[in-house]
């Protein structure tokens, strides 16, 4: 049935009645959570709406749902989504031991839990065949999902951009449980401790047949964690690579870990283990049980890497990592001379932490060599008391990897790895950090930086903390790793770029700048397509992202920046700014552009994606356009739910409409009324303006069409804020009048 309502709350929740299918008509904010009794079963079909809640701070039963009986939840339009849910365990959901919670369709985004299971929490029986799990929140364990006991099954579906704050499970965190996955894309979630998407926890069975886990990060197991007293079972097609920590993808925990094989690997599979390479050349560890007697042999072991160090074999009935290191250096001379001597795509690891002495030079990578390096666990330091020290001078192609984990570049006064006009570098794991440099962790001078893993952390520099580039030749490309805790004096807290910069994936947090742009600076063109954006602060302006060229955001979460003393708590564009997707929700501006600025005379175009949750002081909570800029819309844009206004139109400003509107919801303020608010509403194919909604309710604003654009009428004619004043105001009408009240008025006497 078609609801606008659950009725009227009983015993303190409202109760879902067996056999009943629910489907939402409205957005629906719930006062308290919805309960489904043990033995009934019902559907929610969210129909394309919003059910939410909105509350100031986590509680018991601040949940959405707490399911006891048999509960699915679907979505039969396009943009259904579950959010606002703050709870002590379980953000969005509750599902009990007696519950059976199956997810079909629909989003569950933007709930965090002060616990566990930043939108589920479930103890009875979860199966996901769909929709999408992304943007939540835990502050202990479990970003996404925490699973306690029972069974929980992943066929389909997306678990995306969640985070575990502090502990463990940055998507799932899966105790005494059977966890199975055997299809959907667990990515882009974060864990600060273990287990970037998936912390396999003790007595619990993780059962991988198919399913792709990439592009998470934590400290350790930025894929999947495994821990000593669990299990994990794989076959088929699973996918496990790409994923960013000191040990990146599937980590066993001890050598007495094991992957255990239950049937035969299939084309498209791609695991990668770590934690298994050894400081000896040659050794052996074994990773697997099972492996030949289910079927597989040589090339099946082709599906399996070990983080660069070691390479897999087939030997007694079992796959085995063997370790290699390439070449072996101790000394910062020696290394030098490992890569002129090396052929193409060689391998050199460090078996020792190297220091540059006061003599010694840069270590240099030719033009045409191209060589492959290893950190294996070891810290380089290139510092030297002179202006041009780095530790790598990049002319040709350098990969970093650090198989052993704990491996750290560090020390260049002109940044630790200096890329040459033409020369490109590749971050695939290890780190950059505690470099206090003029040029940041990574100078690009016209070369090509791509950061497919890794992290760049605690670096510190006048422009670009964690990477600098001032040529507009080149290009910095991030596809993954983690870029924490940098910090500018000037500008661009992680990076500072005139060249081309790609944003696809990884995550850019913590990063501040005492000047603009918290966490980039760019000065070019610039692309956001995914990855996450967070927890960056300025100290003037542009919380996250200060753009002087072209930006275009189609994808990605940018969340929970802050621009502290002035405006765009996430976006502050002084040039052309495209938004055609992704999530821009809970950035904080001091004054107007609580997630956007657009600076006079420039252009904002928006096709999609969604602006809702953020705060400016002033005006402009969504999006602050000043005087004589542009702001063209069509498609689906979403402008909601923003503290100081969604989109503010100044003085006689008005929206460009440039194409027909499906789905956009756009909240509207501004400083005038009586006015036209659009400019080619109807002529581009929209008649109905019910996707608009005034900021302010109760002040008799109304909006109407008037000439084929959306007009604002003010239907009060006069305010009144005393009752004497009310009473002249009735004496002198000689007409009808329209009076509004502006308070609460109180008869004396």
């Amino acid at each position: 049935m078609s609801v606008s309502t659950f009725g009227d709350p009983s015993g303190g929740v409202y109760t879902l009645y067996d056999g009943l299918t629910y489907q939402l008509s409205e957005d629906m904010i719930l006062e308290v959570y919805l309960h489904v009794p043990s033995g009934a079963a019902a559907t929610i079909d969210l129909n394309g709406h919003t059910l939410g809640r909105e509350l100031a701070e986590a509680s018991s039963t601040g949940y959405i749902i707490r399911n006891e009986g048999t509960l699915t939840i679907t979505d039969s339009g396009t943009s259904g989504k579950i959010t606002g849910g703050m709870s002590t365990n379980g953000g969005a959901i509750y599902n009990a031991d007696s519950g059976a919670l199956t997810i079909e369709g629909g989003a569950i985004t933007g709930n965090y839990s002060s616990g566990d299971g930043g939108a589920i929490s479930t103890y009875g029986t979860l199966t996901i065949s769909g929709g999408e799990i992304s943007g939540n929140s835990a502050k202990n364990s479990a970003g996404a999902i925490r699973v306690y006991d029972g069974a929980a099954t992943i066929t389909n579906g997306t678990i995306a951009y969640n985070s575990a704050l502090n502990y463990h499970g940055g998507a799932i965190y899966a105790s005494s449980c059977a966890l199975n996955i055997s299809g959907g894309s667990i990515t882009g979630n974060y864990a600060k401790g273990e287990g970037g998407a998936v912390l396999n926890g003790s007595n619990s069975t993780l059962t991988m047949t198919g399913g792709s886990v990439t592009g998470n990060a934590s400290a350790k197991g930025g894929g999947i964690c495994v821990r000593s007293d669990s299990t994990l079972n794989m076959s088929g097609a699973p996918i496990v690579t790409g994923n960013t920590a000191a040990t990146p993808n599937v980590y066993l925990t001890t050598a007495d870990t094991f992957v255990n094989v239950t049937g035969a690997f299939t084309s498209g599979a791609a695991v990668d283990i770590s934690g298994v390479v050894s400081e000896t050349n040659g050794v052996k560890r074994t990773v697997t049980s099972g492996f030949e007697t289910n079927g597989n042999g040589a090339d099946e072991a082709a599906y399996f890497t070990f983080g660069g160090g070691a390479n897999a074999v087939v030997e007694d009935g079992e796959l085995k990592a063997v370790t290699d290191l390439g070449t072996q250096v101790s000394a910062w001379a020696d290394l030098q001379t490992a890569i002129d001597n090396a052929s193409d795509g060689d391998l050199i690891s460090l078996t020792q932490n190297l220091t540059a002495g006061a003599s010694d030079s840069n270590i240099s990578i030719a033009s045409g060599k191209n060589v492959v390096i290893n950190l294996n666990g070891k810290t380089m330091n290139g510092y030297r008391d002179v202006d041009s020290s780095v530790a790598f001078s990049i002319y040709g192609t350098l990969t970093v990897i650090d198989a052993k984990g704990g491996g750290n570049i560090t020390g260049g006064k002109n940044g630790s790895v200096f890329v040459r006009q033409g020369g490109v570098f590749n971050l695939r794991s290890g780190k950059i950090s505690g470099n206090n440099a003029d040029r940041g962790g990574i100078n690009n001078a016209g070369g090509f930086v791509n950061i497919y893993g890794g992290e760049i952390s605690g670096n510190t520099a006048p422009r670009g903390g964690a990477i600098y580039c001032a040529h507009t030749d080149g290009s910095i490309n991030i596809e993954g790793g983690v870029i924490t805790g940098n910090t500018a004096t000037e500008y661009g807290g992680a990076i500072y770029s005139a060249c081309e910069l790609n944003i696809s994936g990884g995550r850019i947090t913590g990063n501040t700048s005492n000047s603009d742009g918290g966490a980039v600076y760019s000065l070019r063109t610039m692309t956001v397509s995914g990855g996450v954006i967070s927890s960056n602060s300025a100290n003037n302006s542009a919380g996250a992202i200060y753009s002087g060229g072209t930006a275009t955001v189609s994808g990605g979460i940018i969340a929970d920046n802050k621009a502290l003393n002035y405006h765009g708590g996430a976006i502050y564009s002084n040039g052309t700014l495209n938004i055609t997707g992704g999530a821009i929700s809970g950035n904080y501006a001091k004054q107007q552009g609580g997630a956007v600025l657009i600076y006079q005379n420039n252009t904002l175009n928006m096709t999609g994606g969604t602006i809702t949750g953020n705060t400016a002081e002033t005006n402009g909570g969504g999006i602050y356009p000043r005087s004589g800029s542009h702001v063209y819309m069509s498609g689906s844009p979403v402008v909601k739910g923003n503290a100081g206004g969604n989109l503010y139109l100044v003085g006689s400003d008005k929206l460009n409409v440039n194409g027909a509107f499906t789905g956009a919801e756009i909240g509207l303020s501004f400083n005038d009324f009586n006015r036209t608010l659009t400019s080619g509403l109807t002529s581009n194919g929209n008649s109905d303006v019910s996707m608009f909604s005034l900021d302010v309710q109760d002040m008799g604003y109304e909006l109407m069409l008037s000439g084929g654009e959306l007009y604002v009428k003010n239907t009060i004619d006069v305010f009144v804020d005393s009752w004497q004043a009310l009473q002249d105001e009735i004496t002198s009408a000689s007409s009808t009048k329209t009076i509004g009240l502006s308070q609460t008025l109180k008869a004396n006497g």
